[in-house]
């Protein structure tokens, strides 16, 4: 296994190049310079901007250079976890980056966790009681988390806790080591929301792994032995159904770092994902492409850490 880790490790890196080439590229085509963004702000539309002041600024920029020598100086920088500086605030990048990145690591775990809590028992009960009330119940319940958007969701939940509790989400945001309830309380709901709306999936993936294993010989023959129903699903089919459930989760996982975009912005939470919007718009390029390859080598660290699980959950799957 622990070749097989150092090999797909060692296969990220034309992978992360590759992102980082297309990233670099995409921002570098966009219309409208940013060295008259950076003198005259969003929407001035360049006027009274001289030819001298746009030459200045790009040349501190270092947008004078050609690209290969612009590409080369920020890949080998942020190899060395410098990344730069943000064209507005001029601090470093992963500065910038830091102050947000704990916000949506803590989001995001909250989100997989409500999701698994969520949907693992609506899953196993709806294969248990296939075709009956309650399995028509929780289908409707996994369906609607589907088809309703999180922004709409999200909307409703503020609307109720401000009309039954009159609570409404808070300005500033208190990190967890500073004030840990009061950080629950601002990062609770919209995790909340987001895991029902994320284990909609995970729940009819479950059921429909489920009613497969329970229909496999050495379950019928667990029930013909008269064992008991909650030692029959948790340890004979829920243990078989696991691995495509995993899958399922460790995609949500590792898209949620850059998924919490409108759910940040609505609970007024100040995280990568909405840092990332303020970039594109600002066109922080530096931002963004710190970002973007962040978000791109979590989720390839998230798919490795997936397929080293299923060599623990199932015992037959060999790495070689």
């Amino acid at each position: 296994m622990q070749q097989y880790a150092i090999r797909r490790l060692l296969q990220f890196i034309p992978v992360v190049i590759a992102v980082s080439v297309i990233i670099f590229l995409i921002m570098r085509v966009l219309p409208g310079d940013v060295a008259e963004l950076v003198i005259t702000g969003p929407g001035g539309g360049g006027a009274g901007v001289t030819k001298e002041e746009v030459t200045r600024i790009r040349k501190e920029l270092g947008l004078d250079r050609p690209l290969p020598e612009q590409y080369v100086t920020w890949i080998s920088g942020f190899a060395r976890l410098d990344a730069g500086k943000s064209v507005w605030t001029h601090s470093p990048v992963f500065d910038e980056v830091g102050r947000r990145l704990p916000l949506t690591m803590e989001l995001a775990i909250l989100t997989l966790a409500f999701s698994l809590l969520f949907a693992l028992p609506i899953g196993i009960l709806s294969a248990m009681r296939q075709d009956t009330w309650v399995d028509y119940v929780f289908r409707f319940i996994s369906v609607g988390g589907l088809t309703m958007p999180t922004f709409w969701i999200g909307t409703l939940v503020i609307l109720a806790l401000v009309l039954l509790f009159h609570w409404i989400p808070p300005i500033g945001f208190v990190n967890v080591w500073e004030d840990p309830l009061k950080n629950l309380a601002q990062v609770v709901w919209p995790a909340a929301v987001l895991g029902y709306y994320f284990s909609a999936v995970v729940s009819r993936m479950t059921r429909s792994t489920m009613l497969e294993v329970l229909r496999q010989d050495y379950v019928r023959t667990a029930w013909a032995k008269g064992l008991k129903e909650k030692v029959i699903i948790m340890r004979h089919a829920m243990a078989n159904a696991l691995l495509p459930i995993i899958t399922i989760s460790g995609m949500q996982f590792g898209q949620l770092l850059g998924g919490t975009v409108i759910t940040e912005t609505i609970f007024s939470l100040p995280g990568i994902g909405s840092q990332l919007i303020d970039a594109v718009v600002f066109r922080d390029y530096p931002i963004v492409q710190a970002v973007i390859l962040i978000m791109s080598m979590w989720f390839l660290l998230v798919n490795l850490f997936v397929d080293l699980l299923y060599g623990w959950l199932d015992p037959r799957i060999r790495y070689s």
